[in-house]
This record gives structure tokens, C-alpha cells and sequence, in this order.
């Protein structure tokens, strides 16, 4: 199968490699820390095993086993595994914002 036109086709977001974009495996060690370069996409963390301390923004929560966050891009972060961890972590150009609540009258 051969993509035709690939000149007009590079042009295209899915062909752009310069973005840090996608699924991304990573395995800390206990008490090691960490940070998300969160400066192009948001970034959400599956911790799919262990327990971690993630600072980001004005927040500090401790994540388990099977838990998720999400961490806003340009917010400054740190992970610190409290044991040994393993997580995925999903970095995206899609922007995410507050959802609007409706007014009461």
C-alpha cells in the first residue's frame, strides 16, 4: 500500500514528530523523583502498580494501585514513588477545560 501525494500529507498533525504526544511506560523506584515536561500537552498518569506522592500546582495527593490524575499543561509537578511503581502515562495535545456549571436561578 503506498500513501499518495505524501508531500500534502506531511503537513498533517499526524505526520508532526516534534510533539510529545501519546503512551509512554515508565517504572520508578522507591523514593525516586520525577517530574512531566507538561509544557507542550497535558498528561494523565495511570498507576497501574505501587504508590506515589505527586505534587502539581497547589495540589499533593498520593496515588495507589489503579488510580488515575491528570496533570494540566504548564503546571509545574514532582512524583516521588513511595515503592516501587510502575505507570502509564498518556500525554495529549487535546486541550481540557473546566466544564461550565450552570447558574441557578
Amino acid at each position: 500500500m503506498k500513501l499518495l501525494y505524501l508531500k500534502e500529507h506531511l503537513s498533517c498533525i499526524n505526520y508532526q514528530v516534534a510533539y510529545n504526544t501519546g503512551f509512554v511506560f515508565c517504572e520508578l523506584r522507591k523514593e525516586e523523583n520525577s517530574s512531566i515536561d507538561n509544557e507542550s500537552s497535558f498528561c494523565v498518569i495511570f498507576l497501574l502498580y505501587g504508590k506515589l506522592s505527586v505534587d502539581y500546582g497547589n495540589n499533593h495527593i498520593f496515588l495507589q494501585q489503579n488510580e488515575m490524575v491528570i496533570i494540566p499543561q504548564h503546571i509545574p509537578n514532582n512524583i516521588t514513588a513511595l515503592e516501587d511503581s510502575r505507570l502509564l502515562l498518556l500525554l495529549s495535545l487535546i486541550h481540557i477545560s473546566e466544564p461550565t456549571r450552570p447558574r441557578l436561578i
